[in-house]
């Protein structure tokens, strides 16, 4: 299969994670013979907490993408009560940077940016 340069298409969630044997794997959920990922042994607690959050990964890049769209509409903060709020100053300059750090996200997880970061192993930078 050739592939457009910056696409790399991942198997459609949602995925979960079981324990097979000795180890923690997770497998998309509609076609379970696919393996996501093999998160290591099931003794280990970061294998685990790995496999949850390989798994929920889908669930996230859906949020992400309906965050930033909701974010893009017009007025769509405007009904938020600022005044009585708690946020900060600083919490107003994350807030001004969040579509771009949500973009960066989503990048990543669809390898659609020139980044090097979401290169899989052995890809040379």
């Amino acid at each position: 299969m050739k592939l457009s340069p910056g696409f790399w298409p991942s198997t459609p969630g949602p995925w979960h994670y079981e324990i097979e044997g000795t180890r923690v794997v997770v497998r998309a959920t509609e076609a379970p013979d696919i393996v996501i990922a093999d998160c290591g042994r099931s003794n280990s607690l970061a294998a685990l907490a790995n496999a949850r959050l390989i798994a929920a990964a889908p669930k996230i890049l859906d949020a992400l993408k309906l965050v930033l769209n909701l974010w893009g509409k017009d007025h769509a903060l405007d009904h938020f009560n600022w005044a009585a709020s708690a946020l900060t100053a600083e919490n107003f300059r994350e807030l001004n940077e969040l579509p771009f750090t949500i973009r960066e996200a989503i990048a990543a997880a669809e390898s659609t940016s020139a980044s090097t970061d979401a290169q899989p192993s052995g890809e040379k930078k």
